[in-house]
């Protein structure tokens, strides 16, 4: 058993690595090939996230949305959805603070 839990993460690792040289050989965007979120801030009054996987939790000074590889956190006043795809989701009002939480528990910091 232990063995095969030792496969499965090396098996990871090269998927990671190779996929990193696929994107720095043909200079692809990271978020592309690892499914990352991408953040897009305008202002303080816009804010435009791609690759987020649900919304985990929606108010007027807080909104929660989950991705692959944790939550990204918006704090606010007068929060609001402008806009949802499968995806992508657009929020609007006045935007104090956005931060990251890792799936892991370990990272956890301001965008």
């Amino acid at each position: 058993m232990i063995k095969k839990k030792r496969q499965r993460t090396n098996v990871k690792g090269i998927q990671y690595k190779l996929k990193n040289q696929i994107a720095n050989a043909l200079d692809l965007p990271k978020d592309l090939i690892f499914d990352l979120p991408r953040v897009t801030l305008i202002g303080n009054m816009q804010l435009y996230i791609e690759n987020h996987i649900g919304l985990l939790e929606f108010g007027q000074n807080k909104i929660r949305l989950n991705t692959k590889q944790g939550e990204i956190i918006v704090h606010g006043n007068d929060l609001v959805i402008r806009g949802v795809m499968t995806k992508e989701i657009f929020i609007e009002g006045v935007i104090v603070e956005i931060k990251w939480k890792s799936n892991d528990g370990n990272t956890e910091g301001d965008l």
